[in-house]
């Protein structure tokens, strides 16, 4: 009995040894090595008094020439147009 278990034993070791076979780790792509950091980001104003300076900046007036409204799936979709471009492409949901 002691020697059966023990060749079992034997066997299942055996396996276990012959069917694992080393693996070689191999990289798809060079690391990263620069990671972006927080700070990279640019952050959007978040209180009033950017948003102020902001729009300072900001002193030129555009004349509006035409408006096109379109009813879309997920809103109103308001173009506003000047002599030389469309000036906003935004949609608005309707409620």
């Amino acid at each position: 009995m002691k020697l059966r278990q023990m060749i079992y034993l034997g066997i299942v070791g055996a396996i276990c040894v012959l069917g694992t076979q080393p693996v070689k780790a191999q990289s798809a792509e060079p690391p990263i090595t620069k990671i972006p950091q927080l700070s990279d980001i640019p952050r959007p104003h978040t209180n009033v008094k950017d948003w102020l300076a902001q729009q300072n900046q900001q002193t030129e007036v555009t004349v509006v020439t035409g408006v096109r409204l379109n009813l879309t799936s997920s809103g109103l979709e308001i173009l506003l147009e000047d002599v030389w471009k469309v000036l906003n492409n935004s949609v608005k949901p309707v409620f």
